[in-house]
Formats: C-alpha cells, structure tokens, sequence
C-alpha cells in the first residue's frame, strides 16, 4: 500500500519523534482507511492520530472515507463516532483457515 500510494500514508508527529502513523489509499473516489498505529510508548492518544491523519487527508483533497473494522473494537468504532462519522452499514466477512 504505501509503496502504491506513498501520499496517502501520512507519519504523525514531528520526523524525529514520530507518535503515529495512518495508512491509506484511493479506492474509487473516496480514500481506504487501512491501518492506523501509534508507535510504543507514544505520547498522544488514538484519537489525536486519527484526528491529525483524517486533516492531513483533508488537506489533500480527500473528504470522503471507508474504514474496514471489526465492531468488536470499540476504541476505534468510538474514534470514528467521536469525529462525527456515519456508519452505513455493516459487513460481515469470515476467514477460514485450513489446518
């Protein structure tokens, strides 16, 4: 992913002490919210990444957003509810692996 799309994956925090990064990439019009990691023992919270990546997104032109999660992962559902997105619906995807 950021070897396609190196412009969509924003590093937060300043270059010598990075707290976060967010990687992303266009997918037909709106941007593929993919993975978002803080570094350990950062000093910001998830929600301050999220926050900074999604303006640095929106500085670059992007408004529009889609994220893939489980909604048993109540921290970043409530991230994404506290930056004012709607959920549209829900998908449920299965992995089987053969042993």
């Amino acid at each position: 992913m950021r070897k396609a799309s190196p412009e969509w994956c924003v590093q937060v925090g300043p270059a010598g002490d990075p707290q976060g990064w967010f990687l992303a990439e266009p997918e037909k019009g709106h941007l593929h919210l993919a993975l978002a990691m803080l570094r350990p023992g950062a000093t910001i919270s998830g929600f301050d990444l999220y926050a900074a990546a999604l303006s640095a997104f929106a500085e670059r032109g992007m408004r529009m957003g889609e994220a893939r999660f489980s909604i048993e992962n109540r921290a970043v559902h409530n991230i994404y509810a506290r930056l004012g997105a709607v959920f549209l619906e829900t998908i449920g995807v299965w992995m089987w692996i053969a042993r």
